[in-house]
């Protein structure tokens, strides 16, 4: 993961979903992030829901014939 940019609210941060993890994500309920604040000690955890993850990234990616 690289910074995109930074401005006073937070950074932005960019990664690939690659195929492993797309199919990761589509066969689970939920993902976990872990983030930490400037100068803080403990990580902060967010539980992220994957409902409806595979009907969106469907209609992102047509069929390939």
């Amino acid at each position: 993961m690289s910074f995109v940019t930074c401005v006073s609210q937070g950074c932005l941060v960019s990664f690939e979903l690659d195929e492993p993890l797309i199919e990761s994500m589509k066969k689970n309920r939920e993902f976990s992030l872990r983030f930490r604040m400037l100068n803080a000690e403990d990580a902060i955890l967010a539980k992220v829901s994957l409902k409806g993850f595979s009907r969106a990234i469907a209609k992102l990616n047509p069929i390939k014939s």
